[in-house]
């Protein structure tokens, strides 16, 4: 295991923060990537799982492995889709529309539904939108509205034109202009009383809110009922001015794409929860349309390309683009507020979420830790240890190399300090600080230290050693140091103590071990970090118990956690450190966790779900040099399903057994990780 740097890990108070802070993990597709145009205009996933884009000419079609792209009968833009209650993907494009069938061969491709249009209706120019819908699929122009219920098609026209349309509750809601909002109920376009002020609003986005409709405006946002159009906001207010497309996201909070880029987060009432942008990952330019995936994460179709965000996902990243630089080694919480100690110094979190350099402190942290009330003491290797209070920094001792320090809980004046071959003992004397004790021929640096009753442990990185260190009087001038080594249970390599319930746990490379004070010796541990179940066995280290009583460890499994008998890791596999160094576990659950790239915050929902099946797909079959299958059983109406038809079961003779088998599965939360 690589660990570049060994530090203490402090329990420390309760944070209060409730808002959303950090930026959810993102995935960017360049064209360059998916070898199609710039630009994507809608989104759309089948029963199978694969998905599908509007692309300039043609649709995308991505399976998790493999990206193809195919054109519509006239070869023209497509600029909307949506998933028909019989599992079809519906296309509109520039005067054409249609849906996604595989041939007799398994290729998906575009077939037309012009022909079922009547000669009278058959002129229209673009297909901005179609919607499912329970009068049936419903394709929606500027000039009118064309309606498919698998066998006929019905025609809805304007008094002027047709702006925007939604779906909500399966029902078609359409801007008419110089009308108001107009729905299709029973066949007969009616208008929605009340609405007449959205002629003027820009509607972009219209949405089921509750036993309410959701509206989003470039000049306004809006909740409607029974007749009545309440503002959420101020008139005058431009935030949303540039809105382009909106969804549902499945927390009940609403997604806002924008024509320069931004994705807004909005709550019911309206108000932004959290603004993701450039400076926060998000790349591609504008957003022409949001999807929700059935992972629940969000898909956005871009000026340049698309984009995934992990939305549901409980893990949110805190590094560079909020203001924290370096690889962080620990977290601290005081009264006076959130800080992280990293290799680039040391710094404070701000009311919104991102970090600036506290006390001009701009050198490297060795270990920082909670200090009397606002104070904070700090190591860092060119001032040594200092204590920090109100913005005064007094020092403590110039030894460069104090990796860990450790307040007693016999007296909160004093404070223990590990540093190489030796360790302190500091008190502080009204402002002053002084060295009342020195624990030389440690032999080794100290990396982490744990109090268990009335003994210090300290242990090594190299030596495989851990000392236990008893004060025998109180002004923790006078101590009994002992060694404990192989002899004594203990393993090679590098050790982290952790002290729990009067008991002292060793991280180590085999595993969990714990003092055994009867037998005065190490043993290994499996009651909570069952680190021996694990398949193959390894390593234990970054040991901590939070309020839920669940069992953090950085294993070889990876990071995560013991709650009863199950290791709980697959929300941490996307975050992409190469190493942890701190955490801090609120009474809520929510957890910040250090690393090489910052600080992971881990806020446990029911959002996400890590058990969601998904499926191996059978893309292509050849054999010799002739191509059987291309990719999509369907049934006996020619939808896209799972299920392998009569047509595409084979009999070889032995002597015919060179058959080559392409796979994928459309499982997006990092899909380069499937092989």
């Amino acid at each position: 295991m690589k660990r570049l740097l060994h530090l203490l890990l402090f329990l420390v108070p309760v944070l209060a923060f409730s808002q959303k802070y950090g930026t959810p993990l993102l995935r960017y597709y360049s064209p360059s990537e998916y070898k199609g145009f710039a630009q994507s205009w809608c989104i759309a996933q089948d029963d199978r799982g694969v998905m599908y884009f509007g692309n300039g000419k043609g649709v995308l079609e991505y399976n998790g492995k493999t990206w193809r792209r195919f054109a519509t009968k006239q070869g023209t833009t497509v600029l909307c889709m949506v998933k028909g209650k019989d599992g079809r993907i519906y296309i509109g494009a520039e005067n054409e529309i249609g849906y996604l069938a595989p041939d007799s061969t398994g290729l998906m491709q575009f077939v037309s539904l012009n022909d079922k249009i009547s000669e009278k209706e058959n002129k229209f120019t673009y297909v901005w939108a179609v919607h499912s819908t329970n009068e049936g699929i419903c394709f929606v122009t500027g000039e009118k509205i064309i309606c498919w219920n698998g066998k006929s098609m019905s025609y809805f026209l304007p008094q002027k034109g047709f702006f925007t349309s939604f779906c909500a509750n399966n029902s078609l809601y359409v801007l008419s202009t110089g009308v108001g909002l107009m729905t299709l109920k029973n066949g007969k376009l009616e208008f929605v009383p009340g609405t007449e002020p959205l002629d003027q609003v820009s509607v972009r986005y219209i949405g089921a809110c509750d036993d309410k409709l959701f509206i989003a405006g470039r000049k306004g946002v809006f909740t409607y009922k029974d007749g009545v159009l309440t503002p959420l906001l101020d008139p005058k207010d431009e935030t949303f001015k540039l809105i382009y497309k909106g969804t549902l996201l499945p927390d009940g909070n609403f997604a806002l794409g924008t024509m320069n880029g931004v994705l807004f987060i909005v709550n019911k009432e309206g108000k932004i929860l959290e603004t993701i942008d450039e400076s926060k990952g998000l790349q591609g330019k504008s957003v022409y349309a949001l999807y929700v995936d059935r992972e629940k994460e969000l898909w956005l179709a871009q000026e340049n390309g698309l984009s995934r965000v992990s939305y549901s996902s409980p893990v949110r990243i805190l590094d560079e683009r909020h203001g924290l630089h370096g690889i962080i080694r620990t977290i601290l919480k005081n009264d006076d507020g959130f800080f992280a100690a990293t290799f680039q110094g040391l710094y404070k979190m701000n009311a919104d979420g991102t970090f600036s350099v506290f006390n001009n402190i701009n050198n490297g942290a060795n270990v920082t830790v909670p200090f009397q009330d606002k104070s904070i003491l700090l190591s860092t290797g060119e001032i040594g240890t200092v204590e920090i209070r109100d913005g005064k920094m007094t020092q403590m001792n110039t030894d460069p190399y104090v990796l860990s320090m450790l307040v007693p809980k016999e007296d909160p004046g004093v404070v223990i300090g590990g540093s190489i071959g030796k360790a302190y003992a500091f008190r502080k004397s009204g402002n002053s600080w002084a060295t009342v004790a020195t624990i030389d021929s440690l032999e080794d640096e100290i990396n982490s230290l744990a109090q268990v009753k009335e003994r210090i442990w300290l242990p090594t990185t190299n030596k495989g050693y851990v000392y236990s260190v008893t004060f025998t009087d109180n002004t923790f001038t006078k101590y009994k140091l002992q060694r404990y080594d192989t002899l004594d249970g203990l393993t090679t390599g590098l050790l982290e103590v952790y002290g729990y319930n009067d008991t002292l746990y060793v991280g180590s490379g085999t595993g969990v071990l714990y003092f055994d004070e009867k037998q005065n010796k190490f043993l290994p541990s499996n009651w909570h970090w069952k680190i021996s179940s694990m398949d193959p066995p390894g390593y234990a280290y970054l040991l901590k118990v939070d309020p839920m009583n669940n069992y953090w460890a950085l294993t070889n499994q990876g990071f995560g956690y013991f709650a009863k008998d199950t290791f709980v890791n697959a929300p941490f596999r996307r975050i992409g450190f190469n190493d942890y160094y701190a955490i801090h576990v609120e009474p809520n659950g929510n957890a910040w966790l250090g690393g090489t790239n910052g600080i992971a915050l881990y806020t446990p929902n029911d959002s996400k779900s890590y058990k969601t099946s998904f499926n191996a797909l059978i893309t292509r079959v050849v054999h010799v040099n002739d191509t059987l299958f291309k990719g999509t059983y369907f049934n006996a109406d020619g939808i896209a399903g799972l299920e392998q038809n009569e047509a595409y079961k084979f009999d070889f003779k032995f002597r015919a057994n060179s058959i080559l088998f392409e796979y994928s599965a459309p499982f997006f939360d990092s899909e380069e990780r499937l092989s």
